[in-house]
């Protein structure tokens, strides 16, 4: 039995762009098979992806709002 390579899970859940997108390139540059990286962004908010490596990142999303429960809802779905 083998034992897997561990990775860290990134999760971003907002609803703004994410302005930091190059910031985050160079923190995870050379390092693929490190990370996973998921993000929530409310629909209705039109977050554009900021592509490199988080090109195909976005999971399906619901509205959300600031302190409500659906806030606790998009995090399980990051989780999942």
């Amino acid at each position: 039995v083998t034992n897997p390579r561990r990775k860290i899970a990134f999760l971003f859940l907002t609803n703004t762009d994410l302005h930091f997108a190059p910031l985050w390139e160079r923190f995870f540059s050379g390092h693929g098979d490190l990370y996973n990286i998921y993000i929530h962004a409310d629909p209705s908010a039109k977050v554009a992806s900021p592509g490199g490596v988080f090109d195909g990142r976005f999971i399906p999303a619901k509205k959300t709002e600031r302190a409500s429960p659906s806030l606790i809802s998009a995090t399980r779905r990051l989780l999942a």
